[in-house]
């Protein structure tokens, strides 16, 4: 582990939700104590109702804890920013805007337009992620699976040092879910961002992260914390990989 200062640093966070229409109050996490390191691929893996996307929001500034702190780059989070770039399970593009009129117009938003480099990083971005041959198309007439590329795409766009991933692969079908888990870690290795990563499902995190955070449902809470050293590519298939998927199901009791 490096002896540098976590980019990531949350302590003893906890997060209720209030009262309503006559049911009891939410405890939605309860003393969670998180750190993350510059350029780690983490996941957060629970069930649903965990509290991981809460605890996202936390992150990206979208939300805010009841209790405990919530710390990036040594600074407390008190709002959103484009270093830390979200992507959600829900595209969140903008549908009347081209492939690339969507790109250019993330990388105007966070001020990361003028340049004379600007356009070539546009273009070297969207080969990446190979849309570039659909760079005039409307989001409306791409597939689920290459929207989702796109969002992952305008991020990248925007050079955010943090990318926190909400479920992103969730709606799409097993293939193309396979397909953009070989992308990301192909775009990971390439640029060692620091990428957390919420998820459902075992097999993902173990396929994709570096360490692996396991909650429980309701109140969320950290169960169990395992370092992923298999080698990439990862095999779902192999004995080493199964037996680890065993020990992350059975931390939650499935």
């Amino acid at each position: 582990m490096s002896d540098a200062a976590p980019i990531i640093d949350i302590r003893g966070l906890n997060k209720a939700f209030a009262a309503r229409d006559g049911n009891p109050v939410v405890m939605a996490l309860d003393n969670i104590n998180l750190v993350q390191h510059e350029g780690e691929f983490l996941c957060i893996m629970g069930p649903s109702g965990c509290g991981k996307s809460t605890l996202l929001n936390i992150l990206a500034g979208f939300d805010t804890a009841d209790s405990g702190a919530c710390l990036f780059r040594q600074q407390p989070v008190r709002a959103a920013g484009p270093d830390r770039g979200v992507v959600f399970q829900e595209y969140a593009l903008f549908p009347w805007m081209t492939v690339r009129r969507n790109v250019v117009f993330a990388m105007q938003a966070a001020g990361k337009w003028g340049s004379a480099q600007a356009q070539s990083t546009v273009d070297e971005i969207l080969e990446r992620m190979g849309l570039l041959a659909f760079q005039s198309t409307l989001p409306k007439n791409l597939s689920g699976g290459m929207r989702q590329r796109l969002a992952i795409a305008r991020i990248l766009a925007i050079d955010s040092p943090v990318m926190l991933m909400d479920e992103p692969f969730g709606a799409l079908d097993s293939l193309t879910r396979t397909k953009l888990q070989q992308d990301l870690i192909r775009v990971w290795s390439g640029t060692r961002k620091t990428v957390t990563f919420v998820t459902h499902s075992a097999e993902e995190a173990i396929y994709l992260a570096d360490r692996i955070i396991v909650m429980t449902p309701r109140p969320g809470r950290i169960v169990n914390e395992l370092r992923v050293t298999l080698p990439r590519p990862r095999d779902p298939t192999s004995a080493d990989f199964n037996a680890l998927k065993r020990e992350v199901l059975a931390s939650i009791g499935t």
